[in-house]
């Protein structure tokens, strides 16, 4: 007699537990070192934009372009838009080349945070990864930058992961210091934010971000870490 063959595929409570466990024992420890540039000093020469390349607002139209060279939170177009939030292209006649996120008013995180009056954020930048490592992404920062102050905003800020080495050099060349770490941790179904100011915009981030956690108390002491200007 041929045995049946015995179903080895998960049951939808072995699913469902496995997720439960996941959710339960899920930690994750991430750490951003936010920056600020002033732009009320003397504008320097800004750095030359990839061959032929022109910066403008994207639209809807884009999407696929922007797919193709990696451009994240796509998903979350109509709702940035909506809240204010310009994607900003550099495109050729061929195809995008980059692109980033401005942010005027309030930015994406946990879930919004407003900025303060003459403040603007630049989030999420890409670009196409035939010119990665030719300074071509410090160009576009560089030139989003000043169409900022010509708008008269006096500073701009992004936050970069501190593991991400590249683009925390990048930045250091076109006028951006740092101005404080956050620490963003998540365990189960919490997050925890922790920032540590140094100086600048780093202590509204501080007092804002303070009350950003979904914890029923706050958190009364957490580990020392390197000052971020060390």
């Amino acid at each position: 007699m041929r045995a049946s063959k015995v179903d080895r595929r998960p049951s939808r409570l072995r699913k469902a537990l496995g997720q439960v466990y996941a959710r339960i024992f899920y930690y994750r420890w991430e750490r951003y070192v936010w920056h600020e540039r002033n732009l009320t000093q003397s504008p320097t020469d800004t750095l030359p934009l990839p061959d032929g390349a022109r910066l403008r607002s994207a639209v809807a139209a884009d999407l696929p372009a922007l797919a193709k060279i990696g451009m994240p939170m796509l998903d979350r177009f109509d709702e940035f838009s909506d809240r204010g939030g310009e994607l900003c292209i550099a495109d050729t006649a061929e195809d995008v080349v980059a692109a980033i996120w401005i942010f005027r008013t309030q930015m994406p995180l946990y879930p919004w945070l407003e900025l303060p009056d003459g403040v603007a954020a630049i989030e999420h930048a890409v670009i196409a990864d035939r010119l990665r490592g030719h300074g071509h992404m410090p160009a576009v920062a560089d030139a989003i930058a000043e169409r900022l102050r010509l708008e008269g905003f006096h500073t701009i800020v992004l936050k970069i992961v501190d593991i991400n080495q590249s683009s925390l050099r990048a930045v250091s060349k076109i006028g951006f210091r740092p101005v404080a770490l956050m620490h963003q941790v998540r365990i189960a179904g919490t997050r925890r934010t922790i920032v540590e100011p140094a100086t600048g915009i780093g202590r509204y981030l501080a007092k804002r971000l303070a009350g950003s956690t979904p914890l029923d108390r706050q958190v009364a002491e957490w580990p020392a870490y390197p000052d971020v200007t060390e």
